[in-house]
């Protein structure tokens, strides 16, 4: 019902602009009240994958699947993700809104209508993806929403961004800026078999500090965080930084975190949390046709989950697939990919272990005896053809950091630390500002480490092709 009042509220607006609108293409109206100022945009993605070998086993085996915002896919699909959105500006304010249905396409999906119960319709769907509220009040700047937010998205993106609902301020000042927020991770009541109310719940929240000033070219950003997650009975302390910018022809790219806090389990015993991650990588700007990069990101693991001491590195999320150096959006490592134990959007190995046993990672889909990661890579990138035509192609290698945890949780012995080599070539070409088309061949090869984990027959290379094409206005 919600979304179709929005739905509604969002025509009514558009019938309103109707004669602005056919004067003026670019779908940038002035509202009847000369304080605001509004634009209505929109986008379409359609991304068609081939998968091979997905689970690194030419035969069917239980993990011969892959996940997408969009649902779980097996074989080829094709993945639609649609947005209609409006922004305003006033004199102090502002706000942002995002109306996204992300599907597989099939007649169940367009319809709306699940055929198989022939039961409710799926109109939940479409809604409001993302939003966002400003308030300037001259010396600090208040919003609040589910718009996007990120502490490290310049280096290695692998503690946080993400949408969760927010309340944030940002305060600039001639040498130092700095964004202090509260996300809601989770709110959730849980009853328990007398139906009264837990008293802790299931709440997860996050306190999140994140300065910025800059040195010789740097820009160094302070970070802090306090994940206070009730969900999995953690409190974890972030201490850490990422430093980015420009010296010469060359781009650095540093960043460090460090994890420390306490888990409770099931048997009232307090495990102590105590681990860290870092990333590196230096771009060269030779010129826009030639930028050769390399580099690594780090991620501690755990080798013995029976300790009183939890070593594996849980970010908050990971999103290291639009990470500005190694992220290849539609990379086969960035997907969701049963057979590693990776998270979408992620290029880490968390959900290999002890389900629950973590303190962070989305949906808290990380293990406290996860094998932690080893990550080294270098590639090239850059622009041709009066910069309409975008290339890059890199080649990373992955290896477990310990692999003790998990070979206790598997049953497994002398598990091998290296997992695989992935080459990775994309292109895009932007015909205008309004469409272009793209693809991307990605090539994963496994080694030892996956065939002494899944069995030996688990040693086939996985090759992901997707064709990309995006419409936006």
């Amino acid at each position: 019902m919600i979304q179709k009042i929005i739905l509604f509220l969002l025509l009514l607006l558009v019938f309103n602009f109707s004669t602005v609108f056919a004067e003026n293409t670019s779908a940038s109206v002035t509202a009847i009240s000369k304080n605001i100022d509004i634009k209505i945009f929109g986008s379409l993605i359609n991304d068609m994958h081939f998968p091979v070998n997905i689970d690194l086993n030419k035969d069917d085996t239980e993990f011969d699947w892959y996940g997408y915002e969009n649902g779980v896919m097996a074989g080829h699909a094709i993945r639609a993700q649609v947005r209609v959105g409006l922004s305003g500006k006033g004199d102090n304010w502002d706000f942002f809104i995002t109306l996204e249905s992300d599907i597989t396409l099939n007649r169940d999906n367009i319809d709306r209508i699940d055929y198989e119960s022939q039961a409710s319709l799926k109109g939940s769907d479409f809604g409001i993806e993302k939003l966002n509220f400003t308030y300037d009040f001259g010396f600090f700047e208040f919003s609040s929403g589910w718009d996007t937010r990120f502490l490290d998205i310049n280096t290695g993106a692998f503690f946080y961004m993400d949408d969760h609902p927010y309340f944030g301020i940002y305060v600039e000042t001639d040498w130092f800026d700095y964004e202090i927020y509260y996300f809601i991770i989770n709110d959730k009541v849980i009853w328990n078999d007398d139906h009264t109310i837990d008293a802790n719940g299931s709440d997860w929240r996050v306190y999140a500090f994140r300065g910025l000033f800059e040195v010789a070219g740097l820009k160094i950003a302070p970070i802090y965080s306090y994940s206070d997650n009730n969900t999995v009975d953690a409190s974890v302390h972030y201490l850490g930084a990422e430093a980015y910018g420009n010296i010469g022809i060359f781009i650095p790219r540093f960043e460090f975190m460090w994890a420390v806090g306490n888990k409770d389990t099931d048997s009232d015993i307090s495990l102590d949390i105590d681990a860290f991650a870092a990333f590196a990588s230096i771009e060269i700007d030779i010129n826009d046709n030639f930028i050769p990069y390399f580099g690594g990101t780090f991620l501690s693991g755990d080798d013995n989950s029976e300790t009183d001491k939890i070593t594996a590195f849980n970010g908050i999320s990971n999103v290291s697939s639009v990470s500005p150096t190694f992220g290849i959006f539609n990379a086969y490592i960035y997907q969701q990919i049963p057979v590693l134990g990776s998270k979408l959007y992620s290029n880490n190995f968390n959900m290999l272990g002890t389900p629950g046993s973590g303190y962070g990672g989305v949906n808290n889909s990380s293990t406290g005896d996860a094998p932690g990661l080893i990550m080294m890579g270098f590639g090239l990138k850059g622009t041709i053809f009066f910069n309409n035509f975008f290339y890059k192609t890199q080649v990373t290698g992955y290896k477990f950091h310990k692999t003790g945890g998990i070979e206790k949780v598997h049953s497994k012995s002398n598990i091998d630390n290296f997992v695989g080599i992935e080459y990775d070539l994309n292109f895009s070409y932007r015909f205008n500002n309004h469409f272009s088309i793209g693809n991307t061949l990605s090539v994963f090869v496994p080694q030892d480490g996956v065939s002494d984990l899944r069995g030996e027959d688990f040693d086939d290379t996985a090759i992901f092709y997707t064709i990309d094409l995006f419409w936006s206005f």
